[in-house]
């Protein structure tokens, strides 16, 4: 848990996916990191800022190029917080200093917002996949991380390339059979934000953007981030009184387009 006061306005994405075969992505989150007009003074990373991540020592020239702009952000007064998500969970102090980030533990706590609020990346809360639940808690253990890293950098990319061919093909069977696994348990969150005494809830990780306004007398309000794809994205600004959900577009040439989604999907 990370109790947190930020300074606002605070600026919050999850799964952008940086890959090198997704390059126009790649350009898209650049700029938007470069944007010199942006109001925010902090900006959160709630996990998957990268595809895969086989260690701090393994970086390639995307990281590095992602590194030099995080930490430009950095440097122009922006504090950056990441937390790691279900692909890039081996992602390290090491390059969070290089990259001018704090990394910290989930759940973020602001208490300084009216509601109460937690950000987590949001994979912890989808219960009802069975298999996924056995597989994260593999990967939150020290011990299983410390042999993993431990691996020569050539077989950890084998491994990533074989582990990701294994996610698609059961992601894919999952859609199709049994598609409400993919997301979060509502009791589950309910639950959650119970023991935290919060009564909002920010997430990424199921990638369907969108917002879960209280209804039945509950108090709970729930708004998750879409994921970044072929030179489009979202962001939700936070102030202490309000959220608000932005569209991101890029096209070579031309300046970086960000829209505030008035009426964000409901669900």
């Amino acid at each position: 848990m990370t109790p947190l006061t930020p300074r606002y306005p605070v600026d919050v994405v999850s799964d952008v996916h940086l890959s090198r075969q997704d390059p126009a992505t790649v350009q898209a989150f650049l700029s938007f990191l470069a944007a010199e007009d942006s109001p925010a003074a902090t900006l959160i990373i709630l996990g998957d800022l990268f595809d895969g991540w086989m260690g701090d020592d393994a970086t390639d020239e995307l990281a590095e190029t992602v590194a030099q702009s995080l930490r430009q952000r950095h440097e122009r007064g922006t504090a950056i917080y990441f937390v790691p998500g279900n692909r890039d969970f081996l992602l390290a102090h090491a390059y969070c200093e290089r990259a001018g980030m704090t990394r910290v533990d989930e759940p973020i706590i602001l208490r300084n917002t009216n509601p109460p609020t937690a950000l987590i990346h949001g994979d912890r809360l989808c219960t009802d996949d069975d298999a996924y639940q056995r597989f994260r808690k593999k990967t939150q253990d020290p011990q299983w991380r410390a042999k993993i890293l431990n691996l020569p950098i050539w077989l950890r990319r084998v491994l990533r390339a074989w582990a990701r061919h294994r996610s698609q093909r059961y992601g894919a069977h999952q859609t199709k059979k049994r598609p409400q696994i993919m997301d979060v348990n509502q009791q589950s969150v309910d639950r959650y934000c119970e023991a935290l005494g919060v009564t909002r809830l920010i997430h990424g990780h199921t990638h369907r953007l969108g917002t879960h306004r209280p209804k039945d007398g509950a108090a709970l309000e729930r708004w998750v981030l879409g994921d970044w794809h072929t030179a489009q994205g979202s962001y939700l600004r936070l102030t202490p009184d309000a959220c608000q959900l932005f569209s991101v577009a890029h096209s070579p040439g031309f300046p970086l387009s960000q829209r505030a989604i008035e009426q964000p999907p409901g669900h």
